[in-house]
């Protein structure tokens, strides 16, 4: 069935959006895309994959699942649409449309996680990023740098095992999690003398470079132990170090939290096979109160 009562124009993570959303759409931002859906065709949009209909929501249904993530069954991202969402709540120009997609998203994520992906013991990219910093470091101190999501998480999986500092452009928000989680914070204006803490984690994803060359000889040069682990997407590091001088980045993420056993794939099989049963379902609904709609302003 090809029903389109939504658009979904989706960006991978290194493209920009390089003219306004149109009214009304929501705006969604990860490490790995950038989405707008939208109740109404935008043709302004250039450079992304366009969906609607079927499409849409089954890619929507899949992404919120962790099953279009390089991590495979990954959580964080239900954490960022959550986030979103409510943001989105108190738009003046939001569309009830897009309201009622969103809440039916969220409540069939819940229902396909709970049949099919939990147990699965997936590792989230910060709990992957915690248990390689402090696996055989003696780790007293970790730098976050950034405020967004990803940040908190990393927060919530160091601040029980370490002491943990943040550094970000937002104040505001910096301090807010500095007031939540006990936590110190650093101003911005300091961020290119971190160069002395051993154990940094950036979560900050920009194609402007923060941290350069000349950062990391002096950060290599001073710490004999060290890791830095870079979750930004695009990454705002320019360096020629590798994981051998303890700079990890992105895929050596992926790499770490990779799935391989049998009984994971063939769970995220059923899961997939699932959503697609649930998309027929949701649309079906969707056509026939579209069509009681019409009726109803027809007479």
């Amino acid at each position: 069935m090809n029903n389109q009562y939504f658009y979904l124009n989706n960006f991978s993570s290194h493209k920009q959006l390089n003219s306004l959303p149109p009214e009304g759409a929501f705006v969604l931002k990860t490490c790995q895309r950038s989405l707008v859906l939208s109740a109404m065709p935008e043709s302004d949009l250039e450079s992304c994959v366009k969906l609607s209909g079927n499409e849409a929501y089954t890619y929507l249904l899949e992404m919120t699942c962790g099953l279009q993530s390089k991590l495979l069954g990954e959580s964080e991202i239900v954490g960022q649409l959550k986030e979103a969402y409510h943001s989105y709540l108190l738009s003046q120009s939001r569309s009830s449309i897009i309201v009622g997609i969103l809440e039916k998203l969220l409540k069939d994520s819940k229902e396909i996680r709970t049949k099919y992906l939990l147990g699965l013991s997936q590792k989230t990219y910060s709990s992957i990023t915690r248990r390689i910093m402090c696996k055989q470091l003696d780790v007293q101190n970790v730098i976050i740098l950034g405020s967004g999501q990803l940040a908190e998480d990393l927060i919530n999986q160091f601040k029980k095992k370490t002491n943990v500092h943040l550094i970000a452009r937002n104040d505001a928000r910096a301090q807010s999690l500095v007031e939540q989680h006990d936590i110190q914070a650093l101003p911005w204006s300091e961020v290119l003398n971190i160069s002395t803490m051993p154990y940094i984690v950036n979560t900050i994803g920009t194609d402007d470079v923060i941290l350069g060359p000349s950062f990391f000889d002096e950060w290599k040069n001073i710490n004999n132990q060290r890791l830095f682990i870079d979750l930004g997407s695009p990454s705002c590091i320019e360096t020629n170090l590798g994981d051998q001088c303890g700079v990890l980045r992105l895929d050596d993420i992926f790499k770490a939290g990779a799935i391989h056993e049998e009984y994971k794939l063939k769970q995220i099989k059923n899961a997939k096979e699932a959503i697609d049963q649930l998309v027929v379902r949701r649309m079906d609904h969707l056509t026939k109160k579209n069509k009681r709609d019409e009726i109803y302003r027809q007479n």
